[in-house]
């Protein structure tokens, strides 16, 4: 069997990935409770080259407005059921030292029958999230919250409080791990062009490795031509862990990211 996957490496390949596949999805735990913040966006800004420009909010003046979102999703198997929420220690947006927010609201959830409400907590500028009706948040299930606030692009958001059985909480994960672009340029090039390469680097690593087990090739090969054999499987192999790293840069979120959110 093994020496079969060795005279046909697209063979191991394909079962490489698969055991990789099964194996990511197998260790995912029953609740795994995730958030993820956009980098802040400025909106305005009061400088010295504003002149005489003043920012209000609710008539106050203030010096800057960012706007960011913040996605909160289960990312396990299990259902996140609003009863596994403490009472004392409850789950609730914060904003980071000198972040003061002016506004946030969720402007989408996985399903309509999940939402969520946001209730002034009064204690170091934090907001209460709130599950509406008997409600769970199920696999996949998760609400994007927009904010607006006064701050600087270093601005972060955590989503805190205890989950009961599940100490860690939720915890923080890459926007552009989860969050899939809806960018349109490079729309259909791109795509294509990944395709192209992998099919290119799958050829290269396919004809190499197939003359280097051939057996009547062996017996002719002198040492340059030996090296120039395993210099193109290895040219191969690149190119194809290469693609594979780009596809997974660009597109990775709509496989392993949040799909319903969109950026």
């Amino acid at each position: 069997m093994f020496n079969k996957i060795i005279k046909h490496p697209l063979t191991g390949i394909l079962i490489g990935i698969s055991v990789s596949v099964i194996l990511y999805f197998s260790a995912k735990s029953e609740v795994e409770p995730k958030y993820a913040t956009q980098t802040p966006r400025l909106l305005a800004e009061v400088t010295d080259k504003t002149g005489d420009l003043t920012l209000l909010w609710k008539k106050n003046k203030i010096d800057n407005l960012y706007s960011t979102d913040v996605l909160l999703w289960n990312a396990g198997n299990n259902y996140l059921d609003k009863s596994m929420f403490s009472a004392t220690d409850r789950l609730r947006l914060c904003p980071n030292k000198n972040t003061n927010i002016f506004q946030a609201r969720f402007i989408k959830t996985s399903r309509e029958t999940l939402q969520f409400s946001l209730e002034e907590n009064g204690e170091e500028g934090c907001l209460f999230i709130n599950i509406i009706g008997d409600e769970a948040i199920e696999s996949g299930d998760g609400g994007l919250i927009n904010i607006l606030f006064s701050g600087n692009q270093e601005s972060k958001f955590s989503i805190n409080g205890r989950i009961k059985g599940y100490k860690d909480g939720f915890q923080a994960a890459e926007w552009s791990d989860v969050v899939l672009k809806s960018d349109s340029s490079n729309k259909f090039f791109l795509p294509l062009m990944l395709i192209s390469q992998l099919s290119m680097g799958i050829y290269v690593l396919f004809t190499g490795a197939k003359r280097l087990v051939s057996k009547k090739r062996n017996t002719e090969l002198n040492y340059r031509l030996a090296t120039f054999d395993y210099t193109y499987v290895g040219m191969g192999g690149i190119l194809i862990i290469t693609t594979i790293y780009l596809a997974y840069e660009k597109f990775g979120a709509l496989f392993f990211g949040v799909q319903w959110a969109t950026s």
